[in-house]
């Protein structure tokens, strides 16, 4: 199967990243032309329980044609009875090789099939931009494989700078689909290395008699406890100074024996076990198939189209 050179899987993804559009994909958009008025007559003809719902008529089938869908749409201006041009529409000829049905259909059922709303992983906080689609889909892939992973190292996945990684992730945690560290009120803070032990600790060392080996040893041992704390609560812990447990952390890092964290940059991103169904039973076979890997075979029941058309109206 030859793909179109523009064509990307957020592509396919942005133009199904709601219920109904997906359904529009999927059941009424075909390769024949349509005029609106012939789409809301299909949709009463073969699926009639969904003719109920105020979203899936003529006027909304237009508006995703001349927008979101326009990508993959095809136009041409015909005459109706009195004479007036209007708009009859049709998958575009270059994608009849693309499966695209396929895929809407898989999106519809297996998101129903697990009780989730394709606007909660294509369209996070909002923003159903097919970079933003492509930035959680790498997210979401690359958590599922690693488990969890820091801003920095993310970034370098999403294609995205670390300030923008930072705000798309606080709208994955928004979603539930990711989960990241915290410490009390305190901007940052430090987690001790898990390949690491107190062994590893040199106490030796002419920077750390500087500072003070009691000092050092106290903090070290704190944070191998496996918390994740700041220097504000190790100043409580220890009875050190401020002073004495920054330069105590300061050493520990050059002996790389812990990690910065911080709500930015430096946070540990953690996927959830709604994250983790998202990547591994919807996005893993998306970008399968999208690679000749897989064949999408699953279509939706009537009664999980209205149960999808219910779900998307209680967001309304």
């Amino acid at each position: 199967m030859q793909k179109p050179a523009e064509l990307e899987l957020e592509d396919i993804l942005y133009v199904t990243n709601t219920f109904p559009k997906a359904f529009f994909v999927w059941g009424i958009l075909e390769k024949g032309k349509l005029q609106p008025h012939e789409m809301e007559e299909k949709l009463e003809l073969y699926n009639p329980n969904l003719s109920t719902f105020s979203f899936l008529e003529r006027e909304n089938f237009n508006q995703y044609c001349k927008r979101s869908l326009s990508g993959i749409v095809d136009v041409e201006w015909v005459k109706d009875e009195r004479n007036n041009d209007i708009p009859a529409y049709s998958l575009k000829k270059s994608l009849w090789d693309i499966p695209i049905q396929d895929y809407a259909a898989f999106i519809l059922t297996k998101s129903m099939e697990l009780g989730v709303d394709p606007q909660d992983y294509l369209s996070v906080g909002g923003n159903s931009s097919k970079k933003a689609i492509k930035a959680t889909m790498d997210i979401l892939l690359h958590l599922y494989g690693k488990s969890k992973d820091d801003v920095a190292n993310i970034s370098a996945i999403s294609g995205l700078d670390c300030t923008s990684t930072s705000r798309h992730m606080e709208r994955l945690e928004e979603a539930g689909l990711v989960e990241r560290t915290t410490y009390e009120e305190e901007r940052f803070g430090y987690e001790w290395k898990s390949d690491k032990s107190m062994r590893d600790l040199d106490l030796n060392k002419p920077s750390v008699v500087g500072i003070g080996s009691n000092a050092v040893y106290k903090v070290a041992l704190q944070l191998s406890t496996g918390c994740k704390t700041g220097p504000g609560n190790l100043v409580k812990f220890t009875g050190y100074t401020s002073c004495t447990v920054r330069k105590a952390i300061s050493e520990l890092v050059r002996q790389g024996l812990i990690t910065k964290l911080s709500k930015g940059q430096y946070s540990q991103n953690y996927i959830t076990d709604l994250g983790k169904t998202v990547a591994g039973e919807i996005l893993m076979p998306l970008q399968e198939a999208w690679k000749g890997r897989l064949k999408l075979s699953i279509e939706p029941t009537d009664e999980q189209l209205i149960e999808a058309m219910e779900m998307y109206k209680a967001r309304l």
